[in-house]
This record gives structure tokens, C-alpha cells and sequence, in this order.
């Protein structure tokens, strides 16, 4: 090898070195933790139960005892009524309970009954009429108020849904923080 080439070789691999070793030179650096003596936190809870009394299911004319048995026709309204805890605890914790949407499910005639059916909820909480909720110590009692509506359309409008069979198995109550 010449003497060119060699010398170039020794003065990359000087710079190299130089500039590798120039970050470290006057590289000060402190830190200090100072979040006090009580340096943790806890996450908060939420979560809804249902009370042990058991929902009641009603009609227009009044309580229905075996909801497997009746059979609805157009133009009735029918309400489940139960009582649930929402436990919530935390911070400026706020929330909203809700019934879950999809709740009434089917097939065939069932899924045609399925879609005539009309379903809303109303809420208290607490004693009062609302869905909203604020963290507090222990249970907070939410009396839900379901309705499912079978609508009565025009004459002949709800014929395809005759003997439909829809599930209610899948009706659920949710919580849901807003803060």
C-alpha cells in the first residue's frame, strides 16, 4: 500500500476517534426525586352488580309472572323493572349507566319481531330521575326501568313477525365514566 492511502486510513480513524469521544467531554448531568414521603397512588373502581331482589316484569295491565309465557301483540308495552349497585370509586369520578344496545336478538319470525321492537330505559339513581352518577362511598342503588314496544303499524304491517320468538338473555346494564 502507498503511503497516501495508508495515511488516510490513520487520519479517519482519527477523526473517528475525536469525534466519537466529543460527546462525553463536558456531558454534566443531576437529577432529584422529591414527590414527598407519600409517592403513590391507587386506581379508582368501577363496576355495576345486580341487587338480589329479583326484576319484575310488567304490561299495561300490570305484573306479569312468567315472561317466557307471554305472548305479546302489537301495540304492547312492556317494562322490567330491577334495582342495581354501581360501585364507583375515585377521584372526580363521574359517570352514566345505560342499557346496552342489541339487547333483543332472533331469528327468522324472531328477527322480524326482533325489529318492531322498540326498546328504551329510564334510570334513578340514587332516588333520583337521571342516568348520571358521582363517585361516593359504597353502593349506589340505580333502579332501571326497561321498556321493550312492540309498535302497531299499518293493518298487516307486523304479520311476518306472528309466533317470532325473540331472546332477551342478552339485556345488560353498563356504566360508563364521562370524567
Amino acid at each position: 500500500m502507498n503511503k497516501l492511502v495508508k495515511g488516510s486510513i490513520a487520519g479517519a480513524a482519527g477523526i473517528a476517534l475525536l469525534l466519537g469521544g466529543a460527546g462525553t467531554l463536558a456531558s454534566w448531568n443531576s437529577s432529584v426525586s422529591d414527590a414527598g414521603s407519600a409517592a403513590t397512588i391507587t386506581a379508582g373502581t368501577l363496576n355495576v352488580a345486580p341487587s338480589t331482589t329479583a326484576g319484575v316484569w310488567s304490561d299495561q295491565v300490570g305484573p306479569i309472572a312468567d315472561i317466557s309465557a307471554y305472548r305479546i301483540v302489537p301495540g304492547a308495552k312492556l317494562t322490567y323493572t330491577k334495582t342495581f349497585n354501581v360501585t364507583a370509586t375515585g377521584n372526580n369520578l363521574k359517570g352514566t349507566v345505560a342499557v346496552t344496545e342489541g339487547s333483543i336478538t332472533g331469528t327468522g319470525a324472531g328477527a322480524t319481531l326482533a325489529g318492531f321492537l322498540e326498546q328504551g330505559a329510564t334510570f334513578t339513581v340514587n332516588g333520583t330521575a337521571g342516568s348520571t352518577f358521582v363517585a361516593a362511598s359504597g353502593a349506589q342503588p340505580v333502579v332501571v326501568s326497561a321498556t321493550i314496544e312492540f309498535d302497531n303499524g299499518a293493518d298487516g304491517d307486523e304479520n311476518l313477525a306472528m309466533g317470532g320468538v325473540v331472546n332477551l338473555t342478552a339485556f345488560a346494564v353498563s356504566v360508563q365514566q364521562t370524567v
